[in-house]
């Protein structure tokens, strides 16, 4: 049986690690209460494994593993800092 999935992270710039079933297909991205959540399309029969996100800001330099897959982007606070989301 597939459903959606809602996982979160906080909105801090580097690495961050989130265990997902395998297969799981990230269809959103958003910004909720200083938190970047992420929605995905899971099923429950599968293990459960390490997926990773790149949080990089605008105008910063990427390196080729934060570009490996483009997820989404956030804007925060007043100034409208904008972070952009990438899977490894």
């Amino acid at each position: 049986m597939y459903f959606v999935r809602k996982d979160e992270m906080k909105c801090v710039l580097g690495l961050h690690v989130i265990a997902m079933p395998e297969g799981a297909r990230v269809i959103r991205v958003a910004l909720r209460n200083d938190y970047i959540e992420l929605w995905a399309i899971v099923t429950t029969t599968q293990k459960i494994e390490t997926r990773m996100f790149h949080v990089v800001e605008s105008e910063s330099s990427l390196s080729k593993v934060d570009m490996t897959k483009y997820l989404g982007s956030v804007s925060i606070g007043p100034n409208a800092l904008t972070l952009h989301i990438f899977e490894d």
